[in-house]
């Protein structure tokens, strides 16, 4: 299998595409968080549907990209970002706000979601040494052949 180097469009593209993928993917589970929280509001049906376009277009991009790395990556990203994200800013506004919460269910889940969100990512640290000795795949380069 020979590899070239992709045209600036190309690299563009990519990254363009990607960025795309993650954000739609962080929204998706920034929405299902906020369902699951205690008190949060119960899932709605068209989230589901979100999310079944999600993985379709995912597949689509590592069909496109030739990289199934992807399906695993840009869901674990999203997901360990935006338990940290929620968490962490959630945690730091009751810290401010209502200091006794902290030790309530609610300052619990999100104590908890920063402890997922860290493990999400050392998971995929792992996952990234086990599976690709450590580095992404640069979308930048696409195979020539079958």
């Amino acid at each position: 299998m020979r590899r070239h180097s992709a045209s600036p469009a190309h690299q563009k593209a990519a990254s363009a595409l990607l960025l795309f993928a993650f954000l739609w993917w962080l929204w998706t589970f920034g929405s299902l968080v906020g369902s699951l929280r205690p008190g949060g509001a119960p899932i709605q049906q068209r989230l589901l549907y979100v999310l079944a376009f999600d993985v379709c277009g995912l597949v689509a991009i590592a069909v496109y990209f030739k990289t199934w790395s992807l399906l695993w990556q840009v869901p674990l990203q999203a997901l360990a970002a935006i338990f940290l994200l929620k968490g962490v800013s959630t945690l730091i506004m009751l810290a401010f706000e209502r200091p006794q919460a902290l030790i309530s269910p609610l300052g619990l889940w999100y104590g908890g979601l920063v402890v997922a969100g860290v493990a999400a990512a050392l998971l995929m640290k792992r996952l990234q040494v086990q599976f690709l000795g450590g580095h992404h795949r640069h979308l930048t380069t696409r195979s020539s052949g079958p």
